[in-house]
């Protein structure tokens, strides 16, 4: 349901787009929330959903990324687009308001902007914008990923079945021309280690995988 393109984040520089497989993590009854937060957990809770963007150098990408995600998103499930400026330069909010379709001010697309004033990595701004996210679930996706229309509905589905789930995207070829799927894409969902840390793609018949690529 996302296009996933090339990043400039130093990190995981590969083509893609999204479907929507599942997974159920253990009970979290005993953990505590990962940002800080209060869990959800009542099966049908999850209405509304926080996309985070973590950004390095990614210029128009970023532009395109969020304008996708806005217009693709229904209003009243998108609680917000956070866009994570990993010290990039200029400031990515600079581009935001210099480019003609000011997704920055548009109500739709409720854009917040938070900004690293030095590269610290993908982690720690997934981290940043993970804590100031107010939807009830929240979303981590490259800043360069293209979603098609209707990407949310399995996503949110499969929360509200069990709210304790992480739920993990299948990625796909994106057309930098375009900023949608290629034509004729290979779709990857599923990924691992081998012992001598090579990362693999894979597939099998099960709803579970045992571990998520690094841009989701």
């Amino acid at each position: 349901l996302l296009a996933k393109g090339a990043s400039g984040h130093g990190r995981d520089a590969q083509d893609g787009a999204v479907v929507v497989p599942k997974v159920p993590v253990p009970s979290l009854n005993q953990l505590p929330h990962p940002f800080g937060g209060k869990l959800v957990t009542a099966p049908g809770s999850v209405k509304t959903i926080s996309i985070v963007l973590p950004c390095a150098e990614e210029r128009s990408n970023a532009l395109n990324t969020v304008e996708r995600f806005c217009r693709r998103t229904p209003k009243e499930q998108l609680a917000e687009i956070i866009v994570v400026d990993d010290g990039s330069n200029p400031p990515l909010q600079n581009l935001f308001e210099k480019d003609t379709r000011r997704l920055d001010q548009d109500p739709d697309c409720k854009v917040r902007f938070l900004r690293h004033e030095m590269t610290i990595g993908l982690m720690a701004a997934k981290l940043t914008g993970g804590k100031a996210a107010k939807g009830d679930a929240i979303a981590f996706f490259d800043c360069h990923c293209s979603p098609k229309t209707g990407w949310h509905e399995e996503i949110m589905q499969q929360i509200n079945e069990n709210p304790r789930r992480m739920v993990v995207p299948a990625i796909t070829d994106l057309d930098m021309d375009t900023f949608d799927e290629k034509k004729g894409s290979a779709v990857n969902a599923k990924c691992y280690l081998t012992f001598d840390l090579d990362f693999k793609w894979f597939d099998d018949e099960s709803d579970f995988v045992p571990t998520i690529s690094g841009g989701l």
